[in-house]
């Protein structure tokens, strides 16, 4: 079987994402259901990559901006 490594440093629980984004969780989940984050599941938990939240934030920043 195939071994992946994760920095866990750069994942964040949805919580966090949502917090960071400034939205609400629904609204994250929207965001997963519209495919513009990707979750990555660990057991039973989803995260995100801490990068893609941050990239998204600050394309929605300038999508406001525009």
């Amino acid at each position: 079987m195939a071994q992946i490594i994760l920095n866990v440093t750069n994942l964040a629980n949805l919580t966090e994402a949502a917090r960071l984004l400034g939205v609400s969780r629904p609204t994250l989940y929207l965001l997963i259901e519209r495919r513009r984050l990707h979750p990555i599941s660990i057991g039973r938990n989803k995260f995100l990559g801490r990068d893609d939240v941050l990239a998204l934030k600050a394309e929605l920043s300038q999508a406001k901006q525009s």
